[in-house]
């Protein structure tokens, strides 16, 4: 069981599903929303296998949504944070650039970090880049050339 607790275009979330974990997804800002229960109601028509894995869809602060779902457990929770980035190389790709001005970046990741901890069965792995700084010391780490995955384990 995984939590996507910044499901964004959803990209991650379909990653996951494809490799068998099973999905639930929270996106907070409306239009993204939108546009990811759009393309998974488009996707229904003709739905590729993984897509089964990926089981919710959920229009929610993730902050909030963990306060309020207590019954609900996974194994790992999954946080993708939009940062602000003040060297020109570590600015969202092109492609992506529009994402960052319509969403903006994401404040309360702190917080999120926090109420995850409380909440996840086994740990929480929170995505950024290279060499940004941690938002808490993490347990593990696994580096990559332009991102870097921090693992706060429970």
């Amino acid at each position: 069981q995984v939590l996507d607790t910044t499901c964004g275009l959803g990209r991650d979330s379909a990653t996951l599903a494809a490799l068998d974990c099973t999905v639930t997804s929270l996106e907070r800002h409306d239009v993204l929303f939108a546009l990811l229960d759009d393309a998974r109601a488009r996707a229904q028509t003709a739905p590729p296998v993984w897509l089964a894995a990926w089981r919710d869809l959920i229009h929610a602060d993730a902050c909030d949504w963990l306060a309020q779902a207590p019954d609900r457990v996974f194994d790992i929770i999954y946080i993708d944070p939009m940062f602000d980035a003040p060297r020109r190389k570590a600015r969202p790709q092109k492609a992506l650039a529009w994402m960052h001005e319509l969403v903006g970046t994401d404040t309360d990741v702190a917080s999120l970090l926090e109420r995850a901890r409380e909440r996840a069965a086994r740990q929480v792995v929170v995505k950024q880049h290279a060499r940004a700084t941690s938002i808490a010391r993490p347990d593990r780490q696994v580096e990559g050339k332009a991102i870097r995955f921090d693992i706060y384990l429970s």
